[in-house]
């Protein structure tokens, strides 16, 4: 039932990028190797989320995606899915799409290009869970992009749905809704840090259980949650001062992406940098210059073998 598949979800979950081939399709040998580097580095799963490029694929696209990376996991760990997207008619046909190719959960956002009410809100995300067993992670990215989801709504929607609500709170400064989430539950609540885990230290004291950062260094934020996990608070200290260069230089989601797949070709696990058109962040000398010196003190400090690194 779904009451026990919630317990599975903790840990670090990374967002897989999108690898493109010449023509513009998904490369799929690719596909695994981002994979296999992501369970490689001792990670609890995977996830399809916004900060990729999914939602500028088709909704067919997306299940095909879905259903390449299902198979390819082989019950390695669970895997989210993000069924993000402009009308409830499309978000259906992705939970749907998505219980039907396996998937383990979903993460579910209100659409990003219009506001919706607070009652049309806890409507939006009732009839998602209404409709597909699965547990949800209900996320409010308004930090970057999109509109506040009201707390109201969450608590309610925790209640009604028991052991099948769980959250990704996005908003700024989101300490805050973390500890408020937490009192309200009663501490029950499994709440996962987003923003790439760029406040994973003090939002680990809070209470998240897990982490949905992105795939280009799970080795990174692996290494910070098992400081954590094991109150080695000086070391998690410094691995997450050694993350923040990284960060400063993300600023919009393109941004993100770009960095990403960049970080993910360095590592010799993408072919190239391509992004899916339109898109509008060139990454240039000065930034990847300062990207990788970021990239190797990380490494340094996870004692993470860099010999095999493409030069940039």
């Amino acid at each position: 039932s779904a009451m026990t598949t919630t317990p599975l979800l903790t840990g670090v979950l990374p967002v897989l990028q999108y690898p493109i081939r010449a023509d513009g399709g998904l490369d799929v040998p690719t596909l695994r190797r981002e994979i296999n580097f992501v369970f490689a580095s001792g990670c609890a799963g995977v996830t399809l989320a916004m900060v990729s490029e999914i939602t500028r694929l088709t909704l067919t696209d997306r299940l095909g995606l879905l259903e390449e990376v299902v198979s390819h996991v082989t019950g390695r760990g669970p895997v989210v899915c993000s069924v993000v997207a402009e009308s409830s008619a499309q978000v259906m046909e992705l939970a749907k799409g998505a219980l039907d190719r396996g998937a383990s959960a979903l993460l579910a956002a209100l659409p990003l290009t219009y506001r919706v009410e607070p009652a049309q809100q806890e409507s939006f995300f009732r009839a998602i869970l209404e409709a597909v067993p699965l547990p949800l992670i209900l996320q409010d990215s308004s930090g970057y992009l999109g509109f506040p989801l009201m707390m109201e709504v969450q608590l309610r929607l925790f209640r009604d749905f028991p052991g099948r609500v769980l959250f990704k709170p996005e908003s700024v400064p989101v300490g805050p809704v973390i500890s408020r989430l937490m009192q309200e539950t009663a501490g029950e609540a499994v709440i996962f840090d987003g923003t790439g885990g760029k406040f994973l230290r003090e939002n680990f004291q809070r209470g998240v259980k897990g982490v949905l950062p992105g795939a280009d260094t799970p080795w990174a934020v692996q290494c910070l949650w098992r400081a954590l996990s094991e109150g080695e608070i000086k070391a998690a200290a410094e691995i997450q001062k050694a993350l923040l260069p990284i960060f400063i230089g993300m600023s919009s989601l393109d941004s993100y992406l770009a960095a990403e797949k960049f970080f993910l070709r360095i590592q010799g696990i993408f072919e190239n940098e391509a992004l899916l058109p339109p898109a509008s962040y060139p990454i240039d000398e000065i930034a990847r210059r300062n990207l990788l010196d970021a990239l190797h003190d990380l490494a340094r400090l996870c004692n993470h073998p860099t010999n095999h690194w493409k030069p940039a």
